[in-house]
C-alpha cells in the first residue's frame, strides 16, 4: 500500500525556503515484499528530489550521518539528492517513508509536475506511482504556527508565544477575525521589510488556543497578497481520546459484529482532526504509521466546547485482537510524541480496546455448568470418600474457564447476553 499517492505542495513563494513532504510504502501482505526501485521523474526543471532521512538507514546519505539531526537536511542546505532508491525488502505490516524535497530553481512563476515509480514484487500493483504537484508563486502562503507541548505544561500564567515569517514585502494592514484563549495579540513588520512577526499570550495553557486573521501586504511585483494565519498550541495534557458506545460511554472490550465510537475532551473548538484506529503497539515512537484500518473513520470534528461528541469510528467488528487509537494533531500520519493523544491506557495491556471473539467462549461456560450440574445428580454405588475427589476434578476442570471469564470484563444474564464493561 502506497500513501497518500499524491502530493500537493500548493503555491509556493519563490526563493521561499525549501519544502519537504513524505509518502509512504507499507507491507499490508502476509509475505516480504521486495521494492525493486523507487525512481523520481519530474519535468526537467529540478524542483523536486529525494532527500535522505536519519530515520532510516535505507536512505541515510553520507552527509546526513554526519550531521545527525532526527529530520530531512534539505533544510540546512546539504540534502543528498537521489534520483534512485532500491532494491530493498519490507516485512509484513514494514513500512518506509520517501522523503520528496520541492524547491524553486527559477524567478519565473510556474506550476510543476513530477511523478514517483514505485517497482516492486507486489502481484496487484507491481508498478506504482505517485504524482507530484507544485506551484511557483509571488504570493505568501497560508501558515500555522505550532507551540510544543511541555512548554504549555510548564507554562505558570499567560503563555507568551511569538513566530516570524518571511515576508519580503511591505506590510499594508492586519485584521484580526476571531481569537479564542489570546490576549495581547499583535502583528508586525521588521524595520527591513523582511520578515512580519504575531505575537501574543494564550491565557489558560491547559487548553487550546487559536487567532485567524487576514494580512495584506505587497510583494516585489507589487501585488497584493492574502493569507491567514492559525495560531494555537499543541494539545495540553488534559487532552484525551477514548473509546467508547454510541452514548459516549467509555468501553474498554467490544464484540464481533458490534460498533466502536470515539469521543474525546480538550481540543480546539469546531476543529476537524485526523484520527487513526491501529493494532496495539507495546512501544509507541514518534514517527511510526498511524494511518488508520481500511473501513475506519477517518476524521472527527469537536463541537464548540473543545468536545469531541461520539463519533462512530469502525462498525460491524470483525477482527478479534487489540487496537490503539491516535489523534493525529499534525496530520502528518505518523506519531508525533508529546503531542498525538493516545487511548493506549486498558487496564492489563497496552491496547486502547479489544475485540472478542464470543464463539468460542459460549460453548466453554456451557461446557463448566454441565460439569457442574452433573455432579449434583445422585451417583448410584458412589462412597462418601469418593466426593472429594469429583469436586476436585471439577475444580479443576472448571477452574481455568473460570480465570478466563474474570478477566473477561462482562456480565452474563443468559448465555446468549453480554454487556461491555466501561471504563
Amino acid at each position: 500500500m502506497v500513501e497518500p499517492t499524491s502530493l500537493d505542495f500548493g503555491a509556493i513563494p519563490i526563493d521561499y525556503p525549501a519544502q519537504w513532504n513524505t509518502t509512504t510504502i507499507t507491507n499490508i501482505g502476509t509475505e516480504p515484499l521486495r521494492v525493486e526501485s523507487v525512481t523520481l521523474t519530474e519535468d526537467g526543471t529540478g524542483v523536486f528530489s529525494f532527500i535522505g532521512s536519519i530515520h532510516d538507514g535505507r536512505f541515510l546519505a553520507s552527509s546526513d550521518v554526519a550531521l545527525g539531526q532526527p529530520s530531512p537536511t534539505s533544510r540546512s542546505g546539504i540534502g543528498d539528492p537521489a534520483p534512485h532508491l532500491g532494491p530493498f525488502l519490507l516485512d509484513p505490516e514494514e513500512y518506509v517513508r520517501i522523503w520528496v524535497n520541492y524547491q524553486t530553481v527559477t524567478s519565473e512563476v510556474d506550476d510543476y509536475s513530477g511523478v514517483i515509480e514505485i517497482v516492486s514484487d507486489d502481484p496487484f500493483d507491481p508498478i506504482f506511482e505517485v504524482q507530484l504537484i507544485a506551484s511557483g508563486t509571488t504570493c505568501s502562503m497560508a501558515t500555522t504556527l505550532s507551540y510544543i507541548e511541555t512548554l504549555v505544561a510548564e507554562a505558570q500564567g499567560p503563555l507568551p508565544f511569538s513566530e516570524s515569517i518571511p515576508l519580503n514585502a511591505v506590510l499594508v494592514s492586519s485584521d484580526v477575525f476571531s481569537e479564542h484563549n489570546v490576549e495581547d495579540f499583535s502583528v508586525k513588520a521588521s524595520e527591513d521589510m523582511q520578515w512580519i512577526t504575531v505575537q501574543g499570550k494564550v491565557k489558560d495553557p491547559d487548553y487550546y488556543a487559536k487567532v485567524t486573521m487576514e494580512i495584506i501586504y505587497t510583494n516585489s511585483s507589487e501585488k497584493l497578497a492574502v493569507f491567514d494565519i492559525i495560531v494555537h498550541p499543541y494539545p495540553a495534557p488534559g487532552a484525551k481520546i477514548s473509546a467508547c458506545d454510541s452514548s459516549g460511554n467509555l468501553v474498554d472490550n467490544f464484540e464481533i459484529g458490534g460498533a466502536v465510537y470515539v469521543t474525546g475532551t480538550g481540543y480546539a473548538p469546531s476543529t476537524e482532526h485526523a484520527i487513526g484506529l491501529v493494532p496495539d503497539s507495546e512501544l509507541w515512537l514518534t514517527g511510526m504509521n498511524i494511518q488508520g484500518l481500511p473501513g475506519t473513520t477517518a476524521q472527527v470534528i469537536s463541537n464548540s466546547e473543545g468536545i469531541i461528541p461520539p463519533t462512530l469510528l469502525w462498525e460491524n467488528l470483525d477482527t478479534p485482537g487489540e487496537y490503539d487509537i491516535v489523534l493525529d494533531i499534525m496530520g502528518d500520519g505518523v506519531y508525533d510524541g508529546g503531542i498525538d493523544p493516545l487511548d493506549n491506557s486498558r487496564r492489563g495491556s497496552t491496547g486502547g480496546f479489544a475485540i472478542h471473539e464470543l464463539g468460542i467462549i459460549f460453548p466453554l461456560l456451557l461446557f463448566v455448568l454441565y460439569i457442574g450440574r452433573a455432579n449434583q445428580r445422585p451417583r448410584m454405588g458412589m462412597s462418601l470418600g469418593t466426593r472429594p475427589s469429583i469436586s476436585a476434578a471439577k475444580n479443576a476442570v472448571a477452574a481455568p474457564y473460570s480465570a478466563l471469564c474474570r478477566s473477561l470484563p462482562m456480565t452474563i444474564s443468559t448465555p446468549s447476553r453480554m454487556s461491555s464493561s466501561k471504563k
